[in-house]
């Protein structure tokens, strides 16, 4: 038990003296001129001082110089509250330790009178990191809700009956619903076709199987009957305990997508459809070496003409070359030359 100056009307009782020194939190008791009077186990843990290095010490010890001010203020407000036999506050404060760091604090003060005098207490507590998990859990809820109300996707959240619980605005473009509207139907609504609710769709029993589904495509209709086409990425959603809570669905428009890859696949078809329209000539050919014939693979000989227009898309046109036109029509040279 930490030595002290206590007053008897404060620590007279033995059965005080060990509570208060058996508890992990602070106790810290002041006079009526805010001079630390008692100090238990708990304040020595958490601020690092001993009670010798403490006891006659103005409360101000424990907090950072910037506080000093308020605190001033706040000892006259505690003054004007002590008309009251007892008094009762909690409050979140920063105090300093003994090295200098700061920590997050909560303070239950109190005021009581004996014999005319004003005694002022507190129960102090170290929630720092308390206090960072909750504001971790405020910031992450945060970026989760800006991320939900912001996400270009539909984002749908169901319950562990599979109605729909929250529902974002891109859910609601997406669909025609209003959230008013929406809200507490099943997924069904949105289905082309019609929904067996005795029987788990296919897709449902592998989110259930493997515990998400990534990019299902699949269709959907809207609220003025319209049939789009969707791509589905679904996780189920449990609590801390792992006790399923339902499931997220992130929703994807990809009308115009498919609509692309239609055109696309329609593009190929049409060339593979042109290319095997195309006449080719390839392999030997037999040709007379004098007229010029070509045998066909029935052995019949064929003009020329009619063998590459029967076997390309090629289109002849006649003519007569010098060489024939000097052998042929020798007249006509002449009268060129």
């Amino acid at each position: 038990m930490e030595q002290n100056n206590t007053p008897d009307l404060i620590v007279s009782d033995l059965l005080f003296q060990v509570v208060a020194d058996a508890i992990a939190d602070g106790i810290v008791l002041t006079d009526d001129q805010f001079k630390i009077i008692y100090w238990n186990k708990g304040a020595a843990t958490i601020y690092g001082y001993q009670a010798e290095e403490v006891l006659g010490k103005d409360i101000s010890l424990l907090l950072p110089q910037e506080q000093h001010q308020r605190e001033r203020i706040s000892r006259q407000a505690l003054r004007e509250r002590a008309h009251s036999s007892i008094f009762h506050t909690a409050v979140i404060n920063t105090s300093m330790r003994k090295d200098g760091s700061l920590f997050t604090a909560e303070v239950s003060a109190f005021i009581w009178q004996h014999q005319g005098r004003h005694f002022f207490g507190a129960l102090i507590r170290d929630v720092t990191e308390k206090t960072e998990r909750e504001k971790k859990i405020r910031e992450a809820k945060i970026f989760l809700e800006t991320i939900f109300a912001t996400s270009p996707d539909g984002i749908l959240v169901t319950d562990s009956n599979g109605y729909i619980i929250k529902a974002n605005q891109a859910f609601l473009d997406l669909t025609g619903y209003t959230e008013g509207e929406i809200i507490g139907r099943h997924p069904e609504t949105l289905y082309p076709s019609d929904f067996d609710p005795e029987t788990v769709p296919a897709h449902i029993a592998k989110v259930f199987q493997d515990g998400f589904l990534r990019n299902y495509e699949t269709r959907r209709r809207r609220k003025d009957g319209t049939i789009i086409d969707v791509e589905l990425s679904i996780s189920l959603l449990s609590d801390a305990d792992g006790k399923f809570k339902g499931m997220v669905s992130c929703v994807r428009d990809i009308t115009e997508r498919k609509f692309m890859e239609q055109q696309r696949e329609q593009l190929v078809r049409d060339l593979q459809e042109a290319l095997a329209k195309v006449k080719t000539l390839r392999g030997l050919v037999p040709i007379c070496a004098s007229c010029k014939r070509v045998r066909t693979d029935q052995g019949y000989w064929q003009q020329i003409e009619s063998f590459i227009h029967e076997h390309s898309e090629a289109e002849l046109s006649h003519g007569i070359c010098p060489e024939c036109m000097e052998k042929l029509y020798p007249e006509l040279k002449k009268t060129e030359g």
